[in-house]
């Protein structure tokens, strides 16, 4: 059932981005009611006559108070967004099934100018013939408890999550197989 978007509503949203490092669910048509929510609020204010009385100020802080924590709502979703685009681009498998369809599109558009600009600058043919020797090399494992943030002899970070699916280079899954924190995964 779709909540109705209300300051509260918002605060709980905030909450749940700021306090997760996964992209949080919401309705997939919250940012149009989101923008409905904000048109209401100003029709309403701009119907009050006195600007300076006690309901116009609470009214106008109410907007701006609301509008700063939507702001903070997307951009803590935007850089989630383009860390998970930056694992694609790597060769992992990010879970981004809370995505909006706008936010999906997004994320598609950053992958893709991403892995075009590695390309451009990395890869010749000859070089695009090693990456994709380089990705049979990968192996595609679930992880069965958190792990804390690593990273690889590449500089690649590493944040995995209980449940996470993800394509992982050979010697670190099989590293996190043989102590028994992953698994060989097969997408079902």
């Amino acid at each position: 059932m779709e909540e109705i978007i209300s300051y509260k509503y918002l605060r709980e949203i905030h909450q749940k981005e700021k306090n997760s490092p996964l992209i949080c669910k919401i309705d997939d048509d919250f940012y149009q009611r989101l923008k409905e929510y904000f048109e209401n609020l100003e029709d309403e204010y701009s119907s009050i006559e006195d600007k300076s009385s006690p309901k116009a100020k609470l009214l106008r802080s109410e907007i701006e108070n609301a509008k700063r924590i939507a702001e903070s709502i997307y951009e803590q979703r935007e850089k989630k967004i383009v860390q998970a685009a930056l694992v694609e681009r790597k060769g992992g498998r990010p879970n981004v099934d809370n995505l909006t369809s706008s936010e999906k599109k997004l994320f598609e558009s950053i992958t893709r100018d991403l892995k075009k600009g590695y390309q451009s600058i990395f890869c010749s043919k000859n070089s695009i013939e090693r990456e994709k020797e380089d990705k049979e090399e990968n192996i595609l494992v679930k992880i069965n408890q958190d792990i804390l943030e690593f990273v690889d002899s590449d500089g690649n970070k590493y944040n995995l999550k209980k449940e996470d699916i993800v394509t992982l280079p050979k010697e670190i899954a099989n590293a996190l197989i043989k102590r028994e924190v992953a698994e060989k995964g097969s997408i079902s």
